[in-house]
Formats: C-alpha cells, structure tokens, sequence
C-alpha cells in the first residue's frame, strides 16, 4: 500500500498521469483495496501493520483515480475519529504517545470529509498541541514528546499548521541552515547527521509550505549565482497544486 502512495505521487510529477484501458485499472486498483482491508481496518501489506498511515494512503489513492466509495471507509471512519491521545495529537491507538506523522495523517484525512463538522473530533487542546510542538529556540519541530526537533516534521507539523490555519513561526526552518551538507546539498534530520534522501525530500516539502505564509515565492538558494524558487505544494498530497487540479486517467 505504501509503495503503491508513493509511486502515485512520483508518477503524478510528470505532465500527465496516463493510463491504458482506464476502466480495467480502477477496478484492479479498487480490489486490491478491499483486498487489504481486514476487520475493519486497513494494512500496509497483508500481514502488515494497521495505522492512519494506511488509511490515509487509501484516501489518497482512490481520490486520484477517482474510486472512494463509501464501501472503502464507511467502517473505519469512525474508529479514527476516536484515536485522540490525552494531550491532542494521534497516536497508533487511543491514549497512546501521540506522533507528528501519525497525527498528520489524521487531520488530512478529515479532508475527505468536508461535510463533517472537524471542530466535534478535534480534541479541544489540539491546537495547544501543534503549537508545543513548533521549538523556534530550538530550531526546529518536534514529532513526539521524547525526540529532539527533527527535518522530516517541518512537513508533518507544518501540513498540519497549513490545514488548519494554524501559527507557522517560519524561524523553525533556520534549522535548515545547519542540517545542510554544502557537498551534496542534502539534508538531515538532525544537525552533524550525514544527510538523506528522505530527510531532504520532506525538509524542500516544509520549506515550499511557506509559500503559504510569505507573499513572495521561496527560494531555495543552492550557491551566490544560482537560486531556484520552490512552488507551492498541496499540504495534503504532498505535490505541486497544479498536478493535483490536473490530474487525468485516460
């Protein structure tokens, strides 16, 4: 399943997601999704482990090809919206220690339903909860209760901020300055660590988000002669707001 998300959205980069015999695909795709779907609730494999993670990636998929039926969430709905953790955030499971990704997954999935009044689910310190988690003296955002600030929840927490209108100090991203590894201009996840592809992915996804709060488009600047201006990004499907308007299956 998680493959299947990520493939989605890297596919989705190019001009135009195409698809032979579109009728024959959404009907493979739509099986292997309640395929996967065991009491209630969805897995990242057959075997595999069940979070908001998975259903989250399920929303995804189905929206774009055009197949979320009430069939893929009428029965899991309702055990997400009672996943809330004593101090706001989600967690794997009710009361347990809440996670900045998990409870990413779970505010963008709200998304789907915009019918839903959001303020009856939301715990009423979530916001508390998503400001606790922005350490501008620390440079950086804090995913759960226990770690230090890291790269990769500039997406997560700041998706969050950006969904709900929430308060998005941008001197959280002078982290960004430390983790940067000038050979390769990738980034970490903490400051002295060697740098990743998946830290890098998610540290230029924050970064584009401010695109929602400053009036001029950010620029990601590489050296003195070279500067590259990042586009706004959907804070739900993690992509360009033109791919996700424009995307076809044909």
């Amino acid at each position: 399943l998680l493959s299947l998300y990520s493939a989605l959205l890297s596919f989705s980069c190019f001009e135009k997601l195409e698809f032979k015999n579109q009728r024959a695909f959404q009907i493979t795709i739509y099986s292997f999704l309640r395929k996967i779907k065991k009491k209630k609730v969805y897995r990242c494999s057959a075997y595999g482990e069940s979070d908001s993670r998975s259903f989250f990636c399920v929303l995804v998929i189905s929206s774009f090809f055009n197949i979320l039926t009430k069939n893929l969430w009428k029965d899991i709905i309702l055990l997400f919206y009672n996943k809330c953790s004593l101090d706001g955030g989600y967690g794997c499971d009710k009361l347990e220690e809440s996670h900045g990704a998990l409870t990413y997954c779970e505010i963008a999935s709200f998304t789907f339903f915009s019918n839903r009044d959001d303020s009856s689910v939301l715990h009423p310190n979530f916001e508390n909860w998503v400001l606790k988690k922005l350490k501008p003296f620390e440079f950086g955002i804090q995913g759960r209760p226990t770690k230090l600030p890291d790269t990769c929840y500039l997406f997560w927490v700041g998706g969050i901020s950006i969904i709900c209108s929430f308060l998005f100090p941008l001197e959280c991203f002078n982290v960004l300055i430390f983790n940067r590894e000038r050979k390769t201009d990738g980034f970490s996840d903490q400051i002295g660590k060697i740098p990743d592809l998946y830290h890098s992915c998610y540290s230029i996804c924050g970064l584009a988000l401010c695109n929602f709060v400053w009036k001029k488009k950010v620029c990601f600047f590489k050296n003195k002669k070279k500067r590259n201006s990042l586009f706004k990004i959907n804070p739900v499907y993690g992509i360009r707001e033109k791919k996700v308007g424009g995307r076809e299956v044909s």
